[in-house]
């Protein structure tokens, strides 16, 4: 799929991608730094470096997971240099908002509990501009070849970026454009658009044509 498409994917209405992160380690995190396959889901994470280019250009060419309130958030697996700063080649740098967090223990009965970490980090250009893009960073302490705890110089990280909740609706604008904020010029409340995949028009077509074909109602 082309970059371009790839961005105007969008999860169907009612179909959400938000994990825990927990969930970031366990079930993405891990299978990629092990080499193994990612969940179906996984389509919503994409390798890529966050450090290649700044947040907004990275959203404009991959498609984000969606929250319940269809707030949109992207994720990216790759692999940071251990003593390496978080400055991004195209500008602009990443910056510590949050001290690290540790979401899983490393143990547990069968000792497969890998242990986890998240750091939060905040977007920062020219002379220390702060930006409303956030992210997330979280890394695992078995990661088969490269985690925290081994020697590698690289470490597989997952990060999920995004923009503030605390976002000024002029910040919003910027980014996403009018479709990305809740209300016009005139600061009144728009109606909330939802955008229908056009296979699903397709699939009620079908669904009604097969019933009228065979004398069934539409409606139960």
């Amino acid at each position: 799929m082309a970059a371009a498409d790839a961005a105007m994917e969008r999860l169907p209405p009612g179909v959400y991608f938000n994990p825990s992160p927990e969930e970031c380690v366990t079930d993405y995190l891990l299978p990629w730094a092990r080499g193994e396959q990612l969940p179906e889901m996984g389509r919503y994470i994409h390798e890529q470096s966050v450090y290649a280019q700044g947040p907004d250009a990275l959203r404009r060419a991959r498609a984000p997971g969606t929250t319940r309130a269809f707030e949109p958030k992207w994720y990216f697996l790759s692999r940071r240099n251990r003593r390496g700063g978080r400055a991004v080649a195209t500008g602009g740098t990443w910056a510590v908002e949050q001290k690290q967090r540790v979401l899983l223990e490393a143990g547990g009965d069968d000792g497969d509990v890998p242990g986890g970490t998240r750091k939060s980090y905040g977007f920062f250009v020219g002379k220390k501009k702060k930006t409303p893009w956030l992210m997330e960073e979280f890394t695992a302490g078995d990661s088969g070849g490269g985690g925290e705890e081994e020697d590698s110089e690289e470490v597989p990280v997952l990060c999920r970026v995004y923009v503030s909740p605390r976002a000024t609706t002029d910040e919003k604008r910027a980014i996403f454009g009018e479709d990305g904020v809740a209300v016009d010029a005139n600061k009144k409340k728009k109606p909330e658009r939802v955008v229908i995949p056009a296979d699903h028009f397709d699939a009620l077509k079908n669904l009604l044509t097969a019933r009228v074909s065979t004398g069934a109602s539409c409606c139960p």
